[in-house]
């Protein structure tokens, strides 16, 4: 390798690998300000738009951890040419790491904060390792890392299990405040949205209510009906142009760029009128009732395919999605709330059950973190779930002791080594 070549020339993209593999216990760090900083855990990579890696626990001369964004910039001056200092998308940022720190001001957030500068190529980057791995300096994270791989299953498992409960805890408030058949309307329309359109499709299910759409599909030939509920859904979402009552959405609350074309909102949103068209005369809720309580799980997904003229409207993966995030956590809790303990177990064990998911950027960071695919472990729905809720736990909701959290060691179950 040519040791001439001055650190500017590093690209950013390779500014990113060197900070995701490092092992931050041989290499210390120190901010512009001669602070020592300390990586507890690198991040996830953002992907699309945003900061290029997200919670990310950082530590600075002892100090209490901080959580946050991280962003990448050859040099400082990056911050302002690429526009961050004006993006409110950038205002979770605690870290902008450049491969040469030239002096000046720290960059500034467009809430006003100051951002931290740390200079990335401190002890010669062609030296540093090129490896694939992830370190981390959280001690409870390297503990999951080193358990036997049946006890690792095990505690997935029951990750899974405690993710499925908590979403039950919050169907439950949505029932009481929704009823039954809006709740499951509105969480249906928004597990069609995917991440981008998902506030926009729970706004749609509140323009248009489940009640309003019934209403429509009932005054509305058999063969008509999916064709006229999709067009006033359209008409609502601001898609479409309307002479109906009522205020439709903006069109600018939907997200085109960098959706694919089956997952465009008018598509989906023809999905959804398909689905809904099935249950006009019997009503969601009931209809799905006595599938969940006596049919198995594939039974149940078909419930949520849907086909149109020109394809698949809605897939299997989808609907896969469709009934282990929103239909049997919703189904559960209204068994909790009725004391349905024989539909409440039913619900879990279909969970239980439930094919691999596709996956997102939770499942692969965690995948990686926990070095699973050398372990070769299978991955069901529940274990997907169940490595999301440790995310969540111990790396972006969970308090981040440099030596460990002991009650989260506790509640997690995580024996000593």
């Amino acid at each position: 390798m040519d040791r001439s070549r001055r650190p500017k020339d590093i690209p950013e993209h390779l500014l990113a690998r060197l900070w995701r593999n490092r092992d931050w216990r041989r290499h210390s760090l120190h901010l512009a300000g001669g602070q020592r900083l300390r990586v507890l855990y690198p991040g996830r990579p953002g992907g699309g738009p945003g900061p290029d890696f997200r919670d990310a626990i950082l530590q600075v001369d002892g100090l209490a951890p901080v959580r946050g964004d991280v962003e990448f910039h050859r040099e400082p001056r990056g911050w302002r040419e690429h526009g961050h200092h004006l993006d409110p998308r950038y205002n979770g940022v605690v870290l902008h790491v450049v491969g040469r720190a030239r002096g000046g001001r720290p960059p500034q957030r467009q809430d006003g904060r100051e951002v931290p500068v740390v200079e990335l190529i401190q002890r010669g980057w062609e030296a540093e390792s090129a490896g694939t791995g992830v370190s981390t300096g959280m001690p409870l994270l390297r503990r999951w890392r080193a358990l036997p791989a049946g006890r690792l299953c095990e505690l997935l498992d029951r990750a899974g299990c405690e993710r499925f409960l908590e979403k039950s805890a919050r169907f439950r408030t949505l029932l009481r405040s929704e009823g039954c058949e809006q709740a499951l309307y509105s969480r249906i329309l928004e597990a069609l949205g995917y991440s981008r359109n998902r506030a926009p499709f729970l706004e749609l299910a509140k323009r248009l209510p489940w009640p309003v759409l019934l209403e429509i599909g009932r005054n509305t030939p058999r063969d008509q009906r999916a064709s006229r509920m999709e067009g006033r859904l359209l008409e609502a979402s601001g898609l479409r142009g309307s002479a109906s009552s009522g205020t439709p959405m903006s069109p600018l609350a939907w997200c085109f760029a960098g959706t694919r074309p089956a997952n465009q909102p008018g598509r989906r949103i023809a999905g959804a009128a398909g689905l809904l068209a099935r249950y006009i005369d019997t009503r969601l809720f009931p209809a799905l009732l006595p599938l969940i309580t006596g049919g198995t799980f594939q039974e149940v997904r078909r419930a949520f395919t849907v086909s149109g003229y020109d394809g698949t409207l809605i897939g299997r993966g989808r609907a896969v999605e469709i009934v282990v995030n929103v239909v049997l956590p919703l189904f559960h809790a209204w068994a909790v709330m009725e004391r349905e303990k024989a539909l409440a177990a039913r619900c879990l064990y279909l969970a239980e059950r439930s094919p691999r998911l596709g996956e997102n950027e939770l499942t692969r960071e965690m995948t990686v973190l926990l070095d699973l695919p050398v372990r070769t472990i299978p991955l069901g729905a529940l274990r997907q779930q169940g490595l999301m809720h440790l995310y969540q736990r111990l790396l972006k909701g969970a308090s981040a002791s440099p030596e460990g959290s002991e009650p989260l060691q506790r509640e997690l179950a995580v024996p000593p080594v």
